[in-house]
């Protein structure tokens, strides 16, 4: 059962658990689905510890030299591009974040220094 802390964000989990856990399910992934000619899992498996980063925000890219038609060139294209609209969002928002705080921290030094 998860244990949330005082603010209700879920206490971080034990860092090497997630590895273990993350291993455990590649190990499966591997001998589920096999292995490549250059001894690459079929499937990758990607454990992203919510309690400390944010989920992925990125989008599978098809192979561009696999592509045979025009369809599945522009495919590849958009994908890209979306991932390239993801990272952008998401640097936005960090900015955002930023500028915001930078604000409040001259705010409260503004008024500590008046008083």
């Amino acid at each position: 059962m998860p244990k949330y802390s005082f603010n209700d964000w879920m206490t971080p989990l034990d860092e090497a658990a997630v590895a273990k856990f993350e291993d455990r399910v590649h190990h499966l992934a591997c001998q589920t689905f096999g292995i490549d000619q250059d001894g690459d899992c079929a499937v990758g498996v990607s454990v992203v510890d919510r309690t400390r980063y944010e989920a992925r925000h990125w989008f599978p890219v098809p192979y561009e030299h696999k592509a045979k038609t025009p369809d599945e060139v522009a495919a590849v294209e958009a994908a890209l591009l979306d991932n390239l609209a993801q990272a952008v969002d998401a640097l936005s928002r960090y900015r955002g974040l930023q500028r915001h705080f930078e604000r409040v921290a001259a705010e409260r030094a503004a008024k500590k220094k008046s008083t």
